[in-house]
């Protein structure tokens, strides 16, 4: 990752920004929003012991579900700073927290967050096989999810950033694009539109340094100036913003855009009057970056000692972590400078051999971006095949399962190996006098109190257990690991919360209640048997009078 590429169509377009006005979340409590929004300014300020230190102030504050985007994007905040502390085992494993608990809460954004984040970090550990896959994953999670506009937007420049490593520019393109149109023009995170842009300005400027080295030198100009333009709208948002850094960033690339585009005299002044400020900050991928344009500018007005001083320079504070495709064109580029102010026989060859192999690596890039995309086809089709066996197993008017669903997980329930000595309850669930309900009040106000009893259900069941209707106005929740004296306390937890439902209807003529059978099975060795018996108890609890939970004899 370069100069900013923390905050996160295929062609150059300009994204229609989002504009703000979408509730952030947990408004109530500002005060942990501002701390949280803090913490990843400092990640993406170049303070990671102040993001990890204010992180870990904040996670036991976190812990309530009703917190959960917020912790979220604490332990985001804290993956970026370990990355941008060199610590890819750190950020690896603060990846994999974060994915752990986005998948028990269901929580696709920060899911794909999690996976890019992750990736990102395997193909900087070499694992790029690995990290592929996560990538992948993490695009085609993004593609299907919802959630706040600044969400989306963190995700996205994770996908582009990761495809960026890879150096797969095409892939990476339209997720920068979208991250810059997502990103609140008023949001609580007001340096997100300048990270963004300066994002695309230094992709853009890697995509011309890499089709530089093919000789595909038009191309590189559009890409260049493509930076330029980037780089000047990202300086007039930072000269709104209240830190030094971003106004730098602008002004640095800004001035590595000009020395591409032939500008070699304001290039030179740019980045000579705002270098010293990448060295104070210790940034020193930035400032390696910086340095190779300053050669090239230097080389482009005629001063070659100049040129080969920078690009030393350039090539001697290239950090670890600072990623196979800057330190390439680092390299490439002092030998172009090195053979061009050298006159012995040899050095043209030399230069040969390096440009041989700048078109074996882009060769070998192209391989990789077919790989890429035939993977995400391969995973988009998996992912179209299961939304439609997922919409099989789904009843349309309440979002909760079918019958088929139901059938489904009691055959994986009975022949799973694990089922010996494990409790399986049922709860067979149905609304009193619907009949009355649909006769009174119509048909548009019964669909109304079925879909509040399945989100009752659903907002009751834990992610291990089962919520089906299996038609009309009956519902079974499957609870596993549950014996027969949970469930009843289960049972009766349900039937005092649906003393609240339809109370929107405002009619007491048709009041809503519901009766509730319990049945439990060790084993469950006969499954029909269990609905059976749960089936019986619900029938007692209706000729009881209905509004009451019966349990199996």
């Amino acid at each position: 990752m370069g100069l900013m590429a923390v905050d996160h169509h295929s062609s150059d377009d300009e994204p229609v920004p989002h504009l703000a006005g979408a509730a952030e979340p947990h408004l109530a409590e500002p005060h942990l929003q501002e701390r949280v929004t803090q913490a990843m300014m400092l990640a993406q300020s170049g303070d990671p012991i102040g993001c990890l230190e204010l992180v870990d102030q904040l996670l036991p504050e976190l812990n309530a579900p009703v917190r959960s985007e917020l912790r979220a994007r604490a332990l985001y905040a804290r993956a970026v700073a370990w990355h941008w502390a060199g610590n890819n085992d750190r950020a690896l494993a603060a990846a994999d927290e974060l994915l752990e608990m986005t998948r028990a809460s269901g929580m696709a954004l920060w899911e794909s967050n999690a996976l890019s984040m992750r990736a990102s970090q395997r193909i900087l550990s070499g694992e790029v096989d690995a990290g592929m896959r996560d990538l992948v994953t993490a695009e085609i999670f993004l593609e299907g999810a919802a959630g706040d506009p600044l969400t989306a937007s963190y995700a996205h420049t994770g996908v582009a950033v990761a495809y960026d490593q890879l150096r797969l520019y095409e892939l990476a393109l339209p997720h920068f694009l979208e991250a810059l149109r997502l990103e609140p023009t008023d949001g609580w995170m007001p340096e997100g539109r300048a990270i963004d842009l300066l994002n695309l300005a230094e992709f853009h400027l890697r995509w011309a340094l890499e089709l530089d080295s093919v000789d595909q030198h038009a191309d590189a100009l559009l890409k260049s100036s493509m930076a330029e333009r980037y780089a000047a709208r990202c300086a007039v948002e930072a000269e709104r913003l209240p830190r030094d850094r971003w106004v730098r960033g602008a002004a640095v690339l800004l001035g590595c855009a000009q020395a591409h585009g032939g500008q070699a005299d304001a290039a030179i002044e740019r980045l000579q009057a705002n270098l010293p400020a990448l060295d104070e900050l210790g940034l020193l991928a930035d400032a390696a970056f910086a340095r190779l344009f300053l050669a090239l500018a230097h080389e482009r007005s005629g001063d070659l000692p100049s040129a080969a001083a920078a690009v030393e320079q350039a090539a001697a504070r290239l950090p670890e972590h600072a990623g196979w495709s800057l330190e390439a064109s680092v390299r490439h580029a002092r030998a172009r400078i090195v053979v061009a102010g050298c006159a012995a026989s040899g050095a043209g060859h030399a230069m040969e051999y390096a440009d041989m192999m700048a078109r074996a690596v882009w060769e070998q890039r192209l391989r990789t971006l077919k790989t890429a995309q035939a993977l995400l086809s391969v995973e988009r089709i998996r992912s179209e095949r299961d939304a439609i066996t997922e919409a099989s197993h789904q009843d349309p008017l309440t979002g909760v399962g079918n019958r088929r669903r139901l059938d489904r997980e009691l055959r994986e329930l009975r022949d799973a190996p694990t089922l010996p000595g494990r409790w399986v309850a049922a709860l067979m669930i149905d609304v009193d006098r619907f009949k009355q309900t649909n006769d009174v009040l119509g048909h548009l106000a019964g669909d109304t109190v079925l879909r509040e009893v399945a989100g009752m259900l659903t907002a009751h069941a834990r992610a291990k257990d089962v919520v089906v209707r299996t038609g009309g106005d009956e519902f079974v929740v499957l609870l596993v690991d549950t014996d027969l004296d949970e469930a009843t306390a289960i049972a009766e937890r349900l039937l005092t919360t649906s003393e609240r439902l339809g109370v929107g209807l405002a009619a007491p003529q048709a009041p809503v209640t519901l009766s509730i059978g319990v049945a439990a099975a060790l084993d469950l060795l006969d499954t029909d048997a269990l609905l059976a018996q749960a089936d019986r108890a619900m029938y007692e609890a209706k000729r009881a009078g209905g509004g009451r939970v019966r349990v199996t004899t």
